[in-house]
């Protein structure tokens, strides 16, 4: 793992990470997101620079989640 940051995901709270193999020679984009009790996690792998490249990111934004509305922004707001 080389980097771990929290992401809004299609409105949702989740997070991104960046990974590699253990030689370095092939590059991960990983998301990961819950949606009522169910967890999600899209992955994209390709060479090196792969999880930054336009193609890892068209890929992760492709996806839409179903099955209701993202939580509410008021809830987060008002713990702030």
């Amino acid at each position: 793992m080389r980097n771990k940051v929290p992401k809004l995901i299609d409105q949702r709270p989740g997070y991104e990470a960046i990974a590699e193999d253990g030689r370095g020679n092939v590059n991960h984009l990983i998301t990961l997101v819950a949606n009522g009790d169910r967890i999600y996690m899209v992955i994209s792998a390709g060479p090196k620079g792969h999880a930054k490249s336009e193609d890892a990111v068209r890929f992760r934004d492709s996806f839409r989640l179903l099955g209701g509305p993202p939580p509410s922004q008021s809830a987060d707001s008002s713990s702030e």
